[in-house]
């Protein structure tokens, strides 16, 4: 009997594990080299309804013209901006939903601006 009671004490910690880490409309993952390698980070740009400009921001500085991948959470769109467009007008260099784009290639070497809005049809 006291046997039963310390292997249920001993799996106690595994029943209690932290959650899974929620995604928010928003948040950017992004790293410096293609296949999200390199140094990566979640930044949280957030997630305007319709005008790209209300969320507009500049990149981190160390992630400026040196994004390789970047993806955002479900329900958002995100856009990346060369340094003309420091406004998010304009088309934008490329367009990025969930999970988003491992190879950001030459758009990647532009961006310096970032942009997201919410999007309904976005899983």
């Amino acid at each position: 009997m006291k046997f039963l009671g310390l292997t249920t004490l001993l799996a106690l910690p595994l029943a209690m594990a932290a959650p899974a880490a929620e995604l928010v409309a928003g948040n950017v993952f992004i790293c410096t080299q293609s296949g999200w390698g390199g140094e990566c980070r979640n930044l949280f740009v957030g997630a305007a309804t319709g005008d790209w400009r209300t969320q507009c921001q500049r990149l981190p500085e160390n992630y400026v013209r040196n994004i390789g991948s970047a993806g955002p959470d479900a329900g958002a769109l995100c856009r990346l901006f060369d340094n003309d467009h420091s406004d998010c007008t304009g088309s934008g260099l490329a367009i990025l939903s969930r999970p988003g784009s491992d190879n950001l290639g030459a758009a990647g070497k532009q961006a310096v601006y970032i942009s997201c809005v919410t999007c309904t049809n976005c899983t």
